[in-house]
């Protein structure tokens, strides 16, 4: 059995070394760090990151990361809360890597005189000429979406195939933990069975009708409905999971939980779709008369509660108003403004700023990404931007 010996430069070497370096031993301290390269420099296990103080601390706090991606994906890194696009980069300097910390060393006592050194040899464990930058990505919700519409849940529903599971979607969305909570909870996903189902948009319209009728019959007002007699009736006629998601979803509770009130916001947002989805446009006077119409006795539609769901042309004549989600703009930035402009010419910041707030990461802002992607100009006294291509 061969033993490997240690490496271990002389007094004279080094000396020789500074001589050739041409630095004066005289300004050198009194302890010397000798590398030496170990047997097998490339280990093919070994990565290296490059983060910042900030990425530093939520891996402290997590204690762990996973990289997601499969053949087809290009691999992300995601902590607890969030996710992080990595890219090779390499480095014309080589990257020595030792074990221990090589800061850990006696305190310098003097400067060095002839003869003075104290060597001590280390190992050069690993040689690398390349590392991964982390940038910070938001939650893909665009794919969140497509992966929820391949089998929506309706009332018939017996599909038992091809679905999701919380850890299924973690893998297949390349996301976080909590990013995922949020985006299921963006998307009103209802966990059932175990699987992540979005609703039918018939079957959740008939869902809330059913609610509507609960209400009616019981001569409760809306805005004071005893939780626990709403959540057996519904009981009587859907199964569990459905009915905690159609509580949560149109009702907001009161303080003590014993009473809630329907959730004006979202079930003027739920008719304006029903209406909107109907054609392809719609005169925006009759639009906001059929819609305020259509809402239980009592409540207010107001056009600022469509942000992110329709948008306005207010340079046609007469005005319009068309279906536009911005759950169905793509990811990718530069797609994503031809979308914008091509559905409209111009746009103010406040009309925009619903359709970019998804695209913001870290430090970039709605601000941010109109000045890369768009132009500003004034129209009759109104900054409004419109594309850089026209």
């Amino acid at each position: 059995m061969s033993v490997r010996v240690i490496p271990h430069r002389s007094q004279e070497e080094i000396f020789e070394l500074l001589n050739f370096a041409k630095i004066d031993k005289n300004y050198m301290k009194n302890y010397v760090q000798s590398f030496y390269f170990g047997e097998n420099l490339h280990h093919e296990d070994v990565y290296l990151f490059e983060i910042d103080k900030s990425l530093l601390e939520d891996l402290k706090s997590s204690r762990s990361f996973v990289i997601r991606g499969g053949a087809n994906d290009t691999a992300v890194l995601c902590t607890e809360s969030k996710t992080f696009d990595l890219r090779e980069s390499e480095t014309s300097n080589s990257l020595l890597l030792f074990k221990g910390d090589l800061s850990k060393c006696p305190p310098p006592t003097a400067l060095a005189a002839e003869g003075d050194f104290d060597t001590r040899s280390r190992k050069v464990e690993t040689l690398k000429h390349n590392y991964y930058e982390l940038k910070a990505r938001r939650a893909r919700l665009k794919r969140l979406k497509e992966k929820l519409d391949e089998h929506p849940y309706s009332a018939c529903d017996t599909d038992q195939h091809d679905l999701y599971s919380f850890e299924d979607l973690l893998d297949e969305v390349q996301t976080s933990h909590k990013e995922l909570e949020d985006g299921l909870k963006s998307l009103h996903a209802c966990q059932i069975g175990g699987y992540w189902r979005l609703l039918d948009f018939e079957y959740l319209c008939s869902l809330f009708r059913s609610v509507l009728a609960i209400v009616d019959e019981n001569g409760w007002s809306y805005h004071c409905i005893p939780s626990r007699q709403l959540e057996q009736a519904l009981m009587e006629l859907y199964k569990r999971e459905i009915t905690d998601h159609v509580m949560g979803l149109f009702t907001i509770e009161h303080d003590g939980k014993e009473t809630c009130s329907l959730n004006e916001l979202d079930t003027c947002r739920l008719y304006a779709e029903m209406i909107l989805k109907t054609t392809a446009k719609f005169n925006l006077v009759e639009f906001c008369e059929t819609w305020q119409l259509s809402v239980p006795d009592g409540m207010v539609t107001d056009l600022n509660q469509l942000k992110n769901l329709a948008v306005i042309d207010r340079d046609s004549k007469p005005e319009v108003i068309r279906y536009f989600p911005a759950c169905d703009l793509p990811e990718d930035l530069q797609a994503r403004f031809q979308v914008l402009f091509k559905t409209k010419e111009k746009w103010t910041f406040e009309e925009i700023t619903p359709y970019l707030e998804d695209s913001c990461t870290g430090n970039t802002n709605v601000g941010n990404l109109l000045m890369k992607y768009a132009r500003l100009s004034t129209s009759r006294g109104v900054k409004v931007y419109s594309s850089k291509r026209t």
